[in-house]
């Protein structure tokens, strides 16, 4: 009987393989440091920054990921790469809209909520970014985001209840999150050497 892994089976184990570089977890995690920057020092340049780490994504792939993994390329990836672009794109616009009547039409809103979003507006804003975590983990089926969603969650929960302050939590959350990215990526290096260049496509 033939044992060999079925096509799909070698082609989820390589998509895997090549997310697991940590560097989707490095930017995470600072995303989120320069979120719980910007709620301790009141300066959204740290957010501004911390987000604009992605558009770098792709550069740190072509020279840490693809020398070494070499180039993959994952039409189901593209393909939901688009479907989460237009859900990332929909999760702005409620957020937008959201804050747009908090700000706008505060006596159309329970004042109960009223305080409370005062109160713990960053814990409810990781929320999202948490819940957008566990989501693209389920589309891209990447554990480990689910399970940073996961983890974030209850630790925003815990520190609502033990009145930790939300930019210290955030904080120590993306310390933790580009902990674990800078060991995967270590690891990943370690696994994958360099690719010996051939002497004909040598520049």
């Amino acid at each position: 009987m033939n044992k060999e892994l079925p096509l799909d089976g070698l082609r989820r184990k390589a998509y895997l393989a090549y997310h697991h570089d940590g560097i989707l977890d490095m930017l995470i995690g600072a995303t989120i440091i320069g979120f719980g920057l910007w709620r301790i020092s009141g300066n959204i340049i740290f957010s501004s920054l911390s987000w604009l780490g992605f558009t770098i994504y792709y550069g740190l792939k072509r020279t840490i990921t693809i020398p070494r993994f070499g180039f993959v390329r994952f039409s189901e990836t593209q393909r939901k790469a688009q479907v989460s672009i237009v859900i990332g794109l929909m999760i702005l616009l409620i957020m937008a809209v959201g804050g747009l009547l908090f700000f706008s039409r505060p006596d159309q809103i329970p004042p109960t909520v009223q305080i409370f979003m005062r109160k713990f507006h960053e814990f409810v804003m990781s929320g999202i970014g948490a819940l957008s975590m566990i989501l693209f983990g389920l589309l891209f089926g990447i554990k480990r985001l689910i399970g940073y969603g996961v983890f974030m969650l209850a630790t925003l929960w815990i520190a609502i209840q033990l009145g930790w302050p939300g930019g210290i939590t955030l904080v120590a959350l993306g310390c933790l999150i580009t902990l674990v990215g800078f060991a995967l990526l270590i690891r990943f290096m370690r696994r994958y050497p360099l690719l010996p260049v051939e002497p004909g496509n040598a520049s």
